[in-house]
């Protein structure tokens, strides 16, 4: 909003001004002539007869100066006008036309023209067209004017200054046409980065589906394995309490469920993990913080201190799964784009949660970077627990994730 008064305030500054020439060349002209009196051989270079004819010329200039608020609504109308009253200013009123004046508006309402209209062809001929029988009248006149005069005066219509006055013309829809390639890159440029944006943004989109499939296959070993240990444990009581027992049908549909859930299981599990393309690690066994050594062990391009703190050992599955991917991500993300190798590792149970931190030197990486889609992934693991997790410059300079895992699901959340 601010924009528009401003842009308002520009073109009534530029209309004053070229107002104010205009009527200061009227006024100084009727002084000379009122002073040459109607004997005066100037007369026959115009409508000089009497003042109310001069007025005539100075309304027809203002009607020029005032179509120029037109030309961004409607350039080719304004080009138009303009041009129409130039001519006829210069050619009938030929004192009374302002170069500066008459140069200035034709090579505004050339520019935007040329600029802004679809067939820029239409206007620039105008603009040239124009410029030139503008000219072509300002050299006639100078030429008069040293014959009647015999006077210094044709400094002020020479040859130098008719050609600088076309020239104006020339750059104008020079300037015009250069106006618009840039308005052209700058579009392509615009609609090649919202492409990029678009891209982006599905990039992102899928590599949350690509992460919370990879969740799904891990969390669905997890549950594959206690479902096998409730059927197991259902198939011993059964035996231990015999066949009188009055728990024995119980247990025997426990068992037999249970059984049925881990085929099912077995089933999606490979459906997600998709047989023949799975990632190997996929297959492997699933991953927990009592492997955490090894993690280390099998990263020595890294210096890695760990520390840990309270009972890990009995953590639900989905949170022990989680804190070790996301510390699994940020140790591969310090290997790759850290310049320290240097990395302090923190594992703690506190108050009903796991708080996960990794410190390091240097940067920690870019979503979409390391194992599974690095810090997108490791929000996502962190979400699905109805916990948070923080990237970026600690206090002390160095990169830090730190997470926070509820080992008991919130409600409203589906471990």
């Amino acid at each position: 909003m601010a924009a528009r008064p401003q842009r308002w305030l520009l073109e009534g500054a530029l209309v004053g001004m070229l107002a104010a020439i205009w009527l200061a060349e009227y006024l100084l002209l009727r002084d000379e002539l009122n002073q040459l009196g109607p004997g005066s051989r100037l007369i026959t270079l115009g409508l000089w007869k009497t003042n109310e004819v001069i007025v005539v010329g100075l309304v027809i200039a203002l009607l020029g100066v005032v179509a120029l608020l037109l030309r961004n609504r409607r350039p080719l109308v304004a080009l138009v006008i303009v041009a129409v009253s130039m001519l006829a200013v210069s050619w009938f009123w030929p004192l009374l036309y302002s170069e500066f004046a008459g140069a200035l508006m034709l090579a505004t309402a050339s520019f935007v023209a040329v600029w802004k209209r679809a067939d820029w062809k239409v206007p620039a001929a105008a603009s040239l067209v124009a410029f030139a029988a503008v000219t072509a009248r300002t050299y006639q006149t100078s030429e008069s004017l040293e014959e009647i005069t015999a006077t210094a005066s044709s400094e002020f219509f020479s040859i130098t200054t008719t050609a600088r006055s076309l020239l104006v013309g020339v750059f104008a829809v020079a300037a015009g046409l250069l106006a618009r390639r840039l308005d052209r890159q700058a579009a392509e440029l615009a609609d090649r980065n919202a492409r990029l944006e678009r891209q982006r943004e599905v990039t992102r989109e899928r590599a949350i589906l690509d992460e919370r499939v990879r969740i799904a296959r891990e969390l669905h070993d997890v549950v594959a394995h206690h479902v096998a240990t409730m059927t197991v444990h259902a198939g011993v009581a059964r035996q231990l309490g015999g066949a009188d027992s009055p728990a024995t049908p119980a247990l025997s549909q426990i068992e037999s469920s249970g059984r049925a859930a881990i085929d099912d299981l077995q089933r999606l599990l490979g459906y997600l993990r998709g047989d023949e393309t799975a990632d190997p690690e996929d297959r492997s066994p699933t991953p927990s913080l009592r492997s955490l050594d090894h993690l280390v062990s099998s990263i020595p391009e890294l210096e890695v201190v760990t520390t840990t703190e309270g009972e890990l050992g009995d953590l639900p599955g989905a949170v022990d799964l989680s804190a070790y991917r996301i510390i699994q991500e940020s140790l591969t993300n310090a290997m790759k784009h850290s310049h320290s190798k240097k990395v302090d590792v923190r594992v703690a149970r506190v108050n009903g949660h796991v708080e996960v931190e990794v410190r390091n030197e240097g940067a920690g990486g870019t979503p979409g970077d390391g194992t599974g889609h690095g810090i997108l992934g490791m929000h996502e693991r962190a979400a699905l627990l109805g916990g948070t997790l923080e990237a970026g410059p600690g206090k002390d300079g160095r990169w830090k994730v730190s997470a926070l895992l509820p080992i008991t699901a919130p409600k409203g959340t589906t471990p």
